[in-house]
């Protein structure tokens, strides 16, 4: 049996634990604090979209099947807040005026200055930290096709040279 894994997330960000067991006609049964979810976690994988403070707690899986009855370490989910968007870089070259529409399904606009010599490079970086989109910015608006991101929370960063920028989006399909 594979344990799940404690996770740390930032509010409204997707929280996903799993299991992995082997037998035959398993079923999973997940609990946060010993209680039963719900509605959810029939499958070795629970996900909670849009993760909030009231989801905090630990959380285990109990597995059946025709060998018996495992039960899951109980491991903890912390939710923290949304990371404080810095919509200006520390040299006050660069900065993000609007990114719109906000939660996006697909073309989102970005409105920025740039008073550095460098040109600026656009990046979408997803909750786990990896980058998902990247573009050349051509232009102070810009409309980012974002159709092939699924849904979640995501981070626009804005770099030219050393200066850096950033801010929270939400992409819901």
């Amino acid at each position: 049996t594979q344990e799940p894994k404690e996770l740390r997330v930032e509010v409204a960000a997707t929280a996903e634990f799993s299991v992995t067991a082997t037998g035959k006609n398993l079923k999973y049964l997940w609990q946060r604090n010993k209680t039963n979810l719900a509605g959810v976690g029939t499958e070795s994988k629970l996900t909670l979209s849009n993760a909030q403070k009231f989801d905090e707690g630990m959380y285990r899986c109990i597995v059946s099947g025709d060998c018996g009855v495992d039960t899951s370490e109980e491991v903890r989910l912390s939710v923290g807040p949304v990371s404080v968007p810095v919509e200006v870089s520390e040299s006050g070259m660069l900065s993000i005026s609007n990114l719109a529409p906000n939660p996006v399904s697909s073309g989102l606009t970005i409105e920025f200055s740039n008073r550095t010599t460098e040109q600026a490079q656009i990046m979408v970086i997803d909750a786990l930290g990896t980058q998902v989109f990247q573009t050349v910015a051509t232009d102070n608006r810009m409309m980012l096709n974002l159709a092939s991101i699924p849904s979640g929370t995501y981070r626009l960063v804005l770099r030219a040279g050393s200066d850096v920028c950033y801010k929270p989006f939400v992409v819901v399909k």
